[in-house]
Parts: structure tokens; C-alpha cells; sequence
């Protein structure tokens, strides 16, 4: 699943909140500052790859020093200074119990199995690596003016550097694995320091190495962008949204491509152009799209590749569907809506804010949750779905769709995933846990079996975009 919003407001570029990939997320406002633009380097010449590694220590005791590597320090204790300890907490391994209406200021622990937090040790790693058939975790980190592509090795607990640039202001903005783990479609930005645009971006696909380095496409100037990079659950394709605008700014917005990639071919096609395209979503078998559509007829409607036959599900005048998850194997997809305020209205609509379930085959919707949410994910077996509260609190929680019931998995704040934090087979997540200072997350896995939280390494970037 993708968000698209490349017209929304970057003033506070630290400060995307709910604006996030899909969750893939564009937010870019684009400025035409012909003076700051002069000279600005483009993504791709000086771009580099390869391995920097760095060997991440567990102490215990305080907080160690930081390790050479920039993108990734040392957690040297199951709490860091300053921060409150994570308090036991209680989730059922695969259901939820307590029903929760709408995000919760204070979170009550669930009754049930202590959730417990503890460093972990590389055997300790190694053995989470083979249990949960994952070697690395990938994420975003800080580098100099911008931010890099680190690797965490889950066998030995080493840190590479795979992507980065020597280019001020370089920084990734989401990490889209194939679902055979062989590759990563990356979304770039180079934003000048200083300034709330972004003066050029990319689509660029590697090797999960760090090797065989290539551009998809990229999108040279502030009149149009490239980015939301998302994988077909199949793995045989790749889509991405490309904005183009006619000014410099999001109400000069003219529309947004929706491009499908084959890798097997290097065709590049255009599947549907909107004027507002907000979200889309893969359906199971590759062979549709959910699409997002906020414009002068604001719709969630299906795509089907194969005919160009587009029905829609469900519309209204104030509707912002802003992320979505199609249910694996299923004929249901999970969005979440925001209510705007059409321009020139004088009425304010009903609040309709929250997440909701929408069936493909009739178009019915029904709310599961009250309020502003996102960071949805199915898990593998399409019964729970995580998501997270668009706070602060930013709470993880689960629905249960057949019982209907959602519960909090930790009274912590996390960065609201973009990738999907579920394991393979559903029994851990991956989690960035915020820490004190502000800005700085906690790469953890919350193990479903025996209710463990067990923290890998810390990182100091505001959208780390953690994926396995």
C-alpha cells in the first residue's frame, strides 16, 4: 500500500506525522527559488554503495559511545537515560481483547501475557533471525546533512552503510523490499539545507547488497516529483506515482501518474492519471488497483489492469482516503479517512475521521476505529491489522476483524511504519520505538510468542522507515 501526497505542506520538513509512505508517502511543497536552484546537484552521479561496516556493542550499564558508523549507535541498556522504562504490557498472541474505541491519551496495559524488554546479545539475534526467517533489518539513518541506507545483520549484529551521496541535503525517504528479499526500490529526495523543497528526487533499485545500483526514473526539478515505490505482493512488478505541476506550488498541482514497472522487461506504463491521486493499494493477486482519489469527485474506487475498467466503492465531497491495505487473499481493504473542508464551502462536513473496512464486491464500508490512525498493515494471514494512532500518543495496536476488537501492544510511541512491521509468518513486528532525545528510535522486534521486547540498535533520523 502507498500514500501520495506530494502537494501537501513541507514547511516543517521533521514534521511529515501522518504523511507517510504506505503508508509510502510523498509530501513535498515545491518552491521555484531560481537562486537557491542554481547549481543544485542532481540524485544520481554522486550517489555511492558498498559496504562500511560497523560492529554494534551491547553493554550494560549506561549508554555506550557511538560506534563510527553515523546511521546507527549502541543501545547499552534496556531503558536509555532519561527515559522511562517500557512498563509491562499485555497482548494475546493472536487475538486482542480489549475493545478501544478511538486513540486513548493514557493507555491502560491489557490484561493477559507480560510483554518484557531486554537487550539482546548476537546468539540471541541469530537465533531470532532463523525463528523468524529474516537476516536483515534496513532502515534509514542520519548521514552528515542528509541520511543513508544501513543494513543490520541479524546473525552478527553489524551495521552497513549500502546506499548513500556525498550530495548536501541527500536523503531517502522510503525502502520498498521485493517480496523475494533479493531487491529494494528506494525513494530519494535531495532537499538543500535550509530549505522545505525538494529540488530533485528518484526511484532507485538495488540489490539488497548494496549492489547493482540503477535509476528507475527520477524527476530533475521542483515541477514535478517521483516517489511511493511499491512492490506487487507477487513481486513481478513495481508501481510508483509521478506529480507534476504547472507553478510552484500544491494548488498549481496539474496530475498525478500512476506508473506500473516490469523489471523483466523494463516497460514503464502509465496505468491512470488523476488529478489528485492520495493513495493506492495492490490487490493480492497483482491484477487491480485500489486507488485514493481526493478531487472535485473525492472517491475510493478499483482499478482493474487488465481492462482499464475503474468502479467505484465508496465517494463523498469531504473524503480523503489517505492510506489503504488490501486484505491478503481477501475482498476487503483497510483505509483510513480524513474529512476536509471542501474550499469555498461554507458548511463543515460530519467528521468522518478513522479507519475503515470496504468491501470490493459491494462497495459497503463499516468503521473500525474512530479517529485519526495510520501505519496500517495486514498481517500475513489478512485476521489482524496493526496500525498506530497519528498523535502523540502514536500507540502500536491490532484489530482483530473478527471479533472486531482492538487492543494497545505498548504504552510507548513508535514511528508509524511505512513498510509492513509483520514477520512472515505473523508471530513478531518491527518497531521503531521513540526514545528521549526527541527524534531518535529504538530498532526493536516484538516477539507475539513469548511477548518479549527486544531492542537491536538505536537511530538517531525522524523517519527511520524500518523494514525487514
Amino acid at each position: 500500500m502507498a500514500m501520495v501526497n506530494l502537494s501537501g505542506d513541507r514547511a516543517a520538513i521533521p514534521e511529515r506525522g501522518a504523511v507517510r509512505r504506505g503508508q509510502a508517502a510523498l509530501a513535498i511543497t515545491f518552491a521555484l527559488v531560481a537562486a537557491l536552484l542554481a547549481g543544485c546537484t542532481g540524485v544520481g552521479g554522486a550517489a555511492t554503495s558498498g559496504p562500511t561496516s560497523t560492529s554494534i556493542p551491547l553493554q550494560s550499564g549506561a549508554m555506550a559511545a557511538a560506534p563510527a558508523t553515523p546511521g546507527a549507535v549502541a543501545l547499552a541498556a534496556a531503558s536509555p537515560p532519561g527515559a522511562s522504562p517500557t512498563p509491562a504490557v499485555t497482548i494475546p498472541a493472536t487475538s486482542v481483547p480489549q475493545d478501544l474505541a478511538s486513540p486513548l491519551p493514557s493507555p491502560a496495559p491489557e490484561p493477559g501475557v507480560n510483554s518484557t524488554r531486554q537487550m539482546v546479545s548476537a546468539a540471541v539475534a541469530a537465533a531470532l533471525s532463523t525463528q523468524l526467517g529474516r537476516k536483515s533489518v534496513y532502515y534509514i539513518g542520519s548521514e552528515g546533512t542528509g541520511a543513508a541506507i544501513w543494513r543490520l545483520d541479524l546473525d552478527t549484529l553489524k551495521v552497513n552503510r549500502i546506499y548513500g551521496s556525498d550530495v548536501a541535503g541527500f536523503r531517502p525517504e522510503d525502502i520498498s523490499p521485493s517480496p523475494d528479499g533479493r531487491q529494494l526500490a528506494i525513494w530519494v529526495d535531495v532537499i538543500p539545507p535550509g530549505a522545505n523543497y525538494s529540488a530533485s528526487s528518484e526511484i532507485t533499485l538495488m540489490y539488497t547488497d548494496g549492489s547493482h545500483v540503477r535509476t528507475l526514473t527520477e524527476a530533475p526539478g521542483p515541477l514535478e516529483a517521483v516517489g511511493s515505490p511499491e512492490w506487487s505482493p507477487k513481486g513481478a512488478l513495481l508501481a510508483y506515482a509521478h506529480e507534476h505541476f504547472n507553478n510552484t506550488g500544491p494548488e498549481f498541482l496539474d496530475a498525478v501518474d500512476l506508473h506500473v514497472f516490469d523489471p523483466s522487461d523494463g516497460a514503464d506504463r502509465v496505468v491512470v492519471s488523476q488529478d489528485r491521486l492520495e493513495s493506492f493499494a495492490w490487490s493480492p493477486d497483482d491484477a487491480q488497483f485500489g486507488l485514493g482519489e481526493a478531487s472535485t469527485r473525492p472517491a475510493l474506487s478499483v482499478l482493474n489492469l487488465s481492462t482499464h475498467q475503474q468502479r467505484v466503492l465508496w465517494g463523498g465531497p469531504a473524503l480523503v482516503f489517505q492510506e489503504q491495505a488490501w486484505q491478503p487473499g481477501g475482498d476487503q481493504i483497510a483505509v483510513t479517512v480524513r474529512t476536509e473542508v471542501p474550499v469555498g464551502s461554507p458548511d463543515s462536513p460530519d467528521n468522518q475521521d478513522g479507519l475503515y473496512l470496504v468491501s470490493v464486491i459491494t462497495g459497503q464500508h463499516r468503521e473500525l476505529v474512530a479517529g485519526s490512525v495510520g501505519g496500517i498493515h495486514w498481517s500475513p494471514d489478512g485476521k489482524l491489522l496493526f496500525y498506530c494512532g497519528l498523535g502523540p500518543p502514536s500507540r502500536p495496536r491490532l484489530f482483530d476483524v473478527a471479533r472486531g476488537t482492538s487492543a494497545i501492544l505498548l504504552d510507548q510511541n513508535i514511528d508509524c511504519p511505512g513498510s509492513s512491521p509483520w514477520s512472515p509468518r505473523g508471530d513478531a513486528l518491527l518497531l521503531a520505538l521513540e526514545q528521549k532525545p526527541p527524534l531518535r528510535y529504538s530498532i526493536s522486534v516484538l516477539t507475539l510468542q513469548d511477548r518479549k521486547v527486544l531492542s537491536l540498535a538505536s537511530v538517531d533520523w525522524p523517519y527511520p522507515d524500518l523494514t525487514w
